[in-house]
């Protein structure tokens, strides 16, 4: 399993290294192929983007493309961010730094910007359905070919050594090829393809694909998810089409076993496939494209056959538009769904049932129990009392003028037996206020004069009410004949029984909704409506105070082609295109279909005019994100330096001292001997490895006998920033004391530290104090190898003693992370005070520390 989690791992990092990086350069003079004939008919995961080129005229009438480009907000953020981030950078790290760190930023995402006009295609396959599983995944960058350089500098950025990669001819293709470090065996492969650039990742991954590509084997337009995705017309021109097999991902990993224990007989994928119900799930897929003035989206839950477990919940009621309960007609946003609640509780207790029978007999009984205590503490059965006097249409709706800042919003849940509903209301509050009464009386015995909340009641429109006002909200609760209704006011419950009584007006569809439903069937499951146009509006009120801050950091003077706050286009000119997005869920017996049709895409918006601006508006990213991956790197680190001071401390536990810095042995040299890290191997859980050297600890760690498992690496004692030159290397060492010879120093001299290369620190003998000793610290050497006992330690010989030519220090700026005897870790400036520093080396110098 560790085998298959790392292959496809591999898989999806190098997949995603290549979509980032590739460059521009004009296509070759081979006959254009279609990017589909290099991807196998076996793409258990499939996706394909069309490039924004291919849509150019479909794009320009979407209502998407008038609101932020043709209104002028698009340009007019692009303006803005080449106008301020090289003045940003210049601050940061002087001009021509910045020239030409923006320089590089605008040509790297170029590429970027380039792709999304292009297209691009990606798949992955299991191998041949009869074989064992052989993962491939291919990156198609269209139109790119003949870029190979570009991607080798991106993956030499991302520490790749693309210059390690193997040139060959594969059926007359030039081929380049690497192996992934620390996968087993996997390569990555780029080639150009006619016009198109091809990245694969897998065991023999470039043949795989040139075999397809030649025709020799079958391409995903012989799949049947093709044939039905892209050759049959959904209503809209697609301009991407995505899907994953999850049946053949089940048919290959089904009769896996799984080690549970305590219960009689195996136990597979498959029996817990089947006790979810999702044994005749197929396939998921989605295609995206564009109607007149509209995006529409399509997902498809393929899953033939009767329905049962998890399934068996997406087959829910349904119902018309003229079934939705009486909504405020300023809802800009709201979902309803067909929901059989007594039934879907039923399905819900068996899938759990049947999934606990697989597990040991008292994950049964436990649940039972539950469920059981549960209703005793209510007092009420939860599905015959509450669920099964529920009708099957409800709706959760905003109501703008139902709470602060129009943050209001209701409930509506149809109601097929009102009195027993009510009942059991009613049962409900009584239990909450005996709760809070309860409350009250412990408060009232610690500190006299609590507020006392409890239930007002009363009657609004003909109809009982119960709120519980607390803080700034009062939420409110109803039933009527028809609907329960809650609010987080009681206005909200209020206004509802005034619209259904026609005393205030209700939600009906408009013109622009009126036409979407056109395009649907006039029954569904669900229903959801949300009106970009409020979000946008709500958002839009931040751009002038964003763009003042900006010119504030980086000010700027008008000029031709400066951009000055004046230019920001007026709100309205944006959202006037703008329409409310429809979805509706469609359920049948092959599965579900949920269809969205919307004016602003979740998609990111093709530009069809600039393009290579969109790299801009991705730039002011890069800075955090390199910081973010930094700051991941240095808290690893500091995280590896914590377990690795554990163990030691769990070696003293057993031994009653720390492990001397090298492995006891007279015959050999200090450099030829194990270090300590060999003797805390148990203790990070590296048994198997620390048994296996053991039956040759008495020879040198590089012996042909030691090297075998002394060349391994191990993460723990990594930097993940690191950059290796062996193999088996370390990236932390041991604080021997103060001078080039301090791990020769007897035991009780005050320039020792706790590691000598014979030395045995017990706790008592830290004299200075466990918090006040340096222990462990991380190495800017690269070439230290993790079982060599003389090189693991390292003491304080030349200024500057962080940082500086003893080796002590690491990858990070200003200073680095070292290990306390305590067990603490904490970040050591290089710019700590000599004296400092010393006193820190050592573990019974005798010296007063102060701050550092």
């Amino acid at each position: 399993m560790n085998r298959m989690t790392s292959t496809w791992a591999a898989i999806f990092c190098a997949a995603g290294l290549a979509l980032a990086g590739v460059s521009i350069t004009s296509p070759n003079s081979a006959p254009p192929v279609d990017s589909s004939t290099l991807h196998p008919e076996r793409s258990i995961v499939f996706l394909q983007w069309d490039g924004s080129n291919e849509h150019a005229t479909a794009i320009k009438e979407t209502a998407q493309y008038k609101a932020l480009v043709e209104s002028g907000l698009y340009d007019y953020g692009v303006k803005l961010l080449q106008q301020s981030v090289p003045a940003i950078m210049a601050q940061v790290g002087g001009p021509r730094g910045a020239q030409e760190q923006m320089k590089g930023l605008q040509e790297l995402l170029a590429y970027v910007s380039s792709i999304s006009e292009n297209g691009f295609s990606f798949s992955i396959t299991d191998g041949a359905g009869n074989g064992p599983p052989a993962p491939v995944a291919t990156l198609v960058l269209h139109g790119f070919a003949g870029n190979e350089s570009a991607l080798e500098q991106l993956l030499h950025l991302m520490d790749i050594p693309a210059e390690d990669a193997q040139a060959k001819q594969i059926s007359g293709r030039s081929v380049k090829t690497l192996i992934i470090p620390r996968t087993p065996g996997f390569e990555l492969s780029w080639f150009s393809e006619s016009d198109h650039l091809v990245i694969a990742v897998g065991s023999d991954a470039a043949e795989s694909v040139i075999r397809i590509a030649s025709g020799e084997s079958p391409n995903v337009e012989s799949s049947e998810e093709w044939k039905t995705y892209q050759e049959k017309d959904p209503g809209f021109e697609v301009a991407s089409i995505a899907w994953i097999q999850l049946g053949a991902i089940v048919e290959r990993f089904g009769n896996t076993p799984l080690p549970i224990p305590e219960v009689d007989g195996p136990r597979s994928v498959n029996d817990f496939i089947s006790a979810l119900g999702l044994q005749n799930l197929k396939h998921a897929a989605t295609q995206f494209g564009y109607k007149n003035e509209a995006c529409m989206t399509q997902i498809n839950i393929v899953a033939p056959g009767p329905k049962t477990g998890l399934l068996k919940l997406t087959q829910q009621p349904t119902f018309t538009i003229d079934d939705l309960p009486p909504i405020p007609p300023t809802a800009h946003t709201f979902v309803a769904f067909g929901l059989d609640a007594a039934g879907s509780y039923d399905t819900i207790s068996e899938t759990i049932g049947r999934v606990l029978a697989l597990l040991p007999p008292e994950a049964s009984e436990q649940f039972a129990q539950g469920k059981q205590m549960l209703n005793e503490i209510l007092g009420l059965d939860i599905r015959d009392d509450l669920l099964a006097r529920l009708g099957d249409v409800h709706c959760i709706y905003s109501d703008p003028s139902g709470g602060f800042f129009g943050l209001g919003f209701g409930a509506a849940f149809q109601v097929a037996d009102a009195t027993k509903l009510e009942q059991s209301i009613n049962q409900l509050a009584n239990l909450i206020q005996e709760q809070l009464d309860q409350q009250l009386d412990q408060q009232l015995d610690q500190q006299p004069g609590p507020v006392q909340l409890g239930f007002q009641r009363s009657v609004q429109e003909g109809h009982r009410m119960l709120t519980l006002p607390a803080s700034v909200w009062a939420p409110t609760v109803s039933v009527s004949e028809n609907w329960m209704v809650l609010g987080i006011q009681p206005q909200t419950v209020r206004t509802f029984f005034m619209r259904e009584a026609g005393t205030l007006p209700k939600w009906t569809p408009t013109a622009e909704q009126q036409a979407a439903f056109a395009m649907m069937p006039s029954e569904f499951s669900s229903l959801a409506i949300d009106d970009p146009r409020a979000s946008m509006n709500a958002l839009y009120n931040l751009i002038p105070m964003l763009n003042s801050m900006v010119h504030t950091v980086a000010p700027t003077r008008s000029g031709r082609n400066s951009v000055t706050a004046a230019d920001l286009p007026p709100a309205e000119f944006v959202t006037a295109p703008l329409f409310a997005n429809v979805t509706v869920g469609i359920p049948s017996e092959n599965g579900i279909k949920y269809l969205r049709r919307q004016s602003l895409s979740i998609s990111p918006l093709p530009s069809v005019e600039s393009g290579a601006a969109v790299p801009v508006l991705i730039a002011l990213l890069l800075p955090a994100v390199q910081q973010a991956r930094e700051a991941a790197r240095r808290t690893q680190s500091k995280n590896n330096l914590k377990q690795i001071a554990l163990a030691l401390h769990n070696y003293h536990d057993v031994y009653l001292h720390f492990p001397a810095g090298t492995v006891e042995d007279t015959k050999l040299k200090p450099n030829q001997r194990l270090s300590f890290f060999y003797s805390i191997l148990p203790f990070v859980e590296e048994y198997e490895m620390y048994e296996r050297l053991g039956k040759s600890e008495k020879e040198a760690w590089d012996s042909k006998a030691s090297s075998a498992y002394t060349l391994m690496s191990i993460p723990i004692y990594e930097h993940p920033a690191a950059q290796f030159g062996i193999d088996g290397a370390t990236s932390y060492v041991g604080i021997s004391g103060i001078g080039k010879d301090s791990a020769k120093l007897p035991k009780n001299d005050p320039k020792a530290g706790i590691f000598g290369y014979d030395r045995k620190t017990r706790i008592r003998d830290i004299m200075d104090g466990t918090s006040n000793t340096l222990m462990i610290s991380e190495s800017t050497d690269r070439d230290i190898p993790w079982a060599q006992g003389g090189r693991t330690l390292k003491g304080f010989s030349q200024k500057p003693y962080i940082n500086g030519p003893d080796g002590i220090g690491g990858p990070s700026p200003g200073g680095c992370n070292v290990g306390f005897a305590d067990g603490s870790v904490r970040f050591l400036s290089e710019d700590i005070d000599p004296s400092v520093a010393e006193a820190l080396a050592t573990k019974a110098g005798g010296e007063v520390i102060g701050e550092f």
